[in-house]
């Protein structure tokens, strides 16, 4: 039985650190969101709003912090599920500071499984997951000019794009950047 745990254990942890695909980070410099017209609402597993929208150059969240990641996956990606644990432990840390938002897509129907599943691995993160969710992964996909790759993470800051990790990424390059605009 322990032999188990301690395979099924390195499995994950090799998946997160090589991810669904190869992982990508990518500055931006300047993004032209002006062209942009976005309003998208989802329902959390918790039965609360989510509410992206973009205009004027600039993206608003339902929340008053200054930064914002916002972390789209598939849901049929073990790897992007496994990302949760370290998701979280950003979040507890940087309570005061950061709103991290989970929006994952599936090509299928409410799953009670999934969603239990999901529950059970999302802690205290708002997370939505619907095949409607996949306008907002196309929206930033197109906009960004990058291919289809989840897990996509997207830092903001003051409602403006500030890096994206395409691809599983370890979790300390996000948090170095969240230290930078911090600080």
């Amino acid at each position: 039985m322990n032999r188990i745990m301690v395979i099924c254990s390195l499995c994950v942890i090799f998946g997160f650190l090589t991810g669904c695909q190869e992982s990508q980070i990518q500055q931006i410099q300047e993004v032209d969101i002006s062209t942009i017209s976005l309003k998208f609402k989802a329902k959390t597993l918790d039965d609360k709003n989510i509410s992206i929208s973009a205009k004027e150059s600039k993206f608003s969240f339902n929340t008053d912090k200054e930064i914002v990641f916002l972390y789209l996956f598939d849901t049929s990606c073990v790897e992007c599920k496994g990302a949760f644990g370290y998701l979280i432990a950003l979040q507890e840390k940087y309570t005061e500071d950061i709103h991290t938002v989970s929006v994952g897509y599936t090509d299928q129907t409410f799953d009670p499984r999934l969603a239990h599943e999901l529950l059970q691995v999302r802690g205290n993160l708002p997370l939505s997951y619907a095949p409607t969710n996949k306008i907002l992964i196309d929206t930033l996909v197109e906009h960004l000019s990058i291919g289809y790759k989840l897990p996509l993470g997207v830092l903001f800051h003051n409602g403006k794009i500030i890096k994206y990790y395409q691809g599983v990424t370890p979790i300390e390059m996000i948090e170095a950047d969240i230290r930078y605009i911090l600080n």
